[in-house]
């Protein structure tokens, strides 16, 4: 059994907290507000932090930031980023050897109210909702069942605030009662939960073998979702640890009727982890992944990308030109690392891009997305 604890420390340069910020740095920031010449690191104290994840910009206010740490909680911006304070007032759940973390992972700003806020816990039962901007939290995850639920973003209905969809990752241990490794990392299941009711109740529509990455809803047809599966640096539960052949997983599901059934819609993905899934914000018939299997990931540049027909995914005619083509990919296989170029392939599957034209183009300004 392998057992790896990670530790990292938050280092600002002059970045003023206003809770529990080292007194020094009022002294080291310059009046006219400019960056020093030669910064020096101050520790700001608090718990261990640095597990950033989302970091989000009103779009009431482009000056009203958020970023949120899996250690330390909301921080809160009003200049655009150059002060930064904490907002966890209402946010119960913590986690860790001490228990003093604050384990926010995901934050998503309601594109129908920007001053409503929904931000989501790792590894630890938790969903709050501001109704302030973020300046306070209450608790809203009646009927999540899963105790060391990650929650990876929400997607809220256009025009209808009151229905949320949650992505959820379930630990091995969650679904388990044990730790469970794959060839690398933990073998993972995930759940799509729903609230009709501004979050007082939770139900799940969804569950699978590999956790839920993001979530889209279809501004014409609110029946309509989109959701992706999988990441990088997790294994999908009907994976086979033993066969690096057989790296399972889930692909893209799609409901057309607001989350009652499912069905995947991978014809002709090459792997099923997709980690990556967009919708035009103006036009919904845009829609464009990427999938890479666990413990592969790309140095440098972009890959081409590839078409999503009415026969399923492909890849498209044109040919992207040469600075936009990812060169090299290092895949991390237990044992050993290699570098390849990715038009070889030799033992190295590198990341796809994918796009989706299979609806006639129809322009709108009402989608939804995960945040």
């Amino acid at each position: 059994m392998r057992f790896v604890t990670l530790f990292s420390l938050v280092l600002i340069p002059w970045l003023p907290v206003a809770s529990g910020a080292d007194p020094r740095l009022a002294s080291q920031r310059p009046a006219d507000n400019t960056q020093l010449e030669d910064p020096s690191w101050v520790r700001c104290g608090g718990p261990p932090g640095g597990l950033g994840y989302d970091v989000r910009i009103s779009p009431r206010d482009p000056n009203l930031m958020f970023v949120t740490d899996a250690f330390a909680g909301v921080f809160r911006s009003e200049d655009g980023g150059a002060t930064w304070v904490p907002s966890n007032s209402g946010i119960t759940t913590r986690s860790g050897f001490s228990a003093d973390s604050i384990p926010v992972f995901s934050l998503t700003i309601d594109p129908n109210n920007p001053r409503v806020i929904w931000v989501g816990t790792q590894n630890a039962r938790g969903i709050f909702r501001s109704v302030d901007e973020g300046l306070t939290w209450t608790p809203k995850f009646n009927g999540i069942i899963e105790v060391g639920l990650s929650v990876r973003g929400f997607a809220v209905e256009p025009g209808n605030s009151d229905t949320v969809y949650a992505a959820g990752e379930i630990s091995s241990f969650d679904w388990s009662g044990e730790i469970k490794l794959g060839r690398e990392f933990d073998l993972t299941k995930g759940v799509v939960y729903k609230t009709t009711d501004g979050g007082e109740n939770w139900t799940a529509v969804w569950r699978g073998d590999n956790l839920d990455r993001y979530i889209w809803i279809d501004p014409r047809d609110h029946n309509v979702i989109y959701v992706s599966t999988g990441i990088f640096d997790r294994e999908a539960a009907n994976s086979d640890p033993v066969n690096e052949g057989t790296p399972g997983g889930v692909g893209v599901i799609k409901s057309t009727d607001g989350g009652a059934t499912w069905s995947q819609i991978n014809n002709g993905l090459s792997n099923l982890y997709v980690g990556s899934l967009f919708m035009h914000p103006d036009d919904p018939c845009n829609r464009r992944a990427s999938s890479a299997p666990p413990a592969t990931t790309v140095s440098s540049g972009e890959l081409p990308s590839t078409t999503l027909t009415a026969s399923g995914w492909t890849v498209p005619t044109a040919t992207p030109s040469p600075d936009r083509v990812a060169r090299i990919a290092t895949c991390r296989i237990p044992g050993r690392s290699t570098s390849r170029d990715p038009k070889k392939g030799a033992g190295c599957e590198t990341p796809q891009l994918f796009s989706d034209t299979t609806c006639p183009a129809r322009r709108t300004s009402t989608s939804s997305k995960m945040l």
